[in-house]
């Protein structure tokens, strides 16, 4: 309680302003009130813009583990595929008809589009089916099959594509490019396909069918070193790079 001009002035706790014994309210002034709200208005500002920046940060990192996600899933299934190509030498490796094409090949190539490397791979691999039977052992039979990897173009982005898988058992002779073709990966930028010889010598373009220096089929690389690239939804890039050694492929000679 104070005195001021004759009235008694009472506060509150911590020093607040409650009225005069006269009955005038003595309570806030409006500059006091605009230095509050501006206060306030700050802080709340301060706290929304940290609230959205956590989860950009939030939004980015997800986008960036499911593309790696993506990346390792979609190179696990090309080795899986890969470790089974095949290719026979020799005379039986011709499909039964007048355009003799080969019944198993490897080949690589790039298409020459997009901005990094768009590479398609092609190749004949074996697997083996169960044949249905009765009795408790199981009687196992060898099956070709056509496996093509390619990076067409599709979605918004121009620098990017599609990744495609097509599979085609048994192969033929005069199969249509689009038959049993399914998408594996999108916006992707790259796909770069390098086959390694008994040499050691990396190839950008490689086909089985084709005759070395000695006269003789090329056959299979000895080893497969396969680059993807992946962009993501913020516009960033990510690279993952695999190597798979082919089993049925001659053994590497570096001396």
């Amino acid at each position: 309680m104070s005195r001021r001009g004759g009235s008694t002035l009472y506060r509150g706790p911590g020093g607040s302003r409650l009225a005069t014994r006269d009955g005038r309210s003595k309570g806030f002034t409006l500059m006091e009130l605009m230095v509050a709200l501006f206060t306030l208005a700050v802080l709340m500002s301060a706290a929304i813009q940290g609230y959205y920046a956590v989860s950009r940060g939030r939004a980015v990192i997800t986008s960036a583990v499911e593309t790696d996600i993506q990346n390792m899933a979609v190179l696990h299934q090309i080795v899986k595929d890969l470790q089974s190509a095949y290719v026979i030498q020799g005379r039986d490796n011709t499909l039964p008809g007048p355009r003799s094409e080969a019944r198993t090949f490897f080949a690589c190539e790039d298409t020459g589009f997009g901005v990094e490397a768009w590479d398609k791979l092609s190749f004949t691999s074996v697997g083996h089916v169960i044949i249905p039977r009765s009795g408790p052992e199981r009687q196992y039979e060898s099956e070709l099959t056509e496996i093509t990897y390619e990076l067409v173009s599709g979605g918004d982005d121009p620098e990017t594509g599609i990744l495609q898988r097509r599979e085609v058992s048994p192969p033929a002779a005069g199969v249509d490019d689009q038959q049993a073709s399914i998408p594996v990966a999108e916006r992707v930028a790259g796909f770069d396909v390098a086959c390694i010889d008994s040499e050691g010598r990396p190839r950008e373009d490689w086909d089985s069918r084709q005759l070395d220096g000695r006269g003789q089929l090329i056959g299979l690389p000895v080893l497969v070193r396969i680059t993807l690239v992946v962009k993501g939804e913020g516009g960033e890039k990510q690279t993952r790079t695999t190597a798979v050694t082919l089993p049925l492929a001659p053994r590497l000679n570096l001396r």
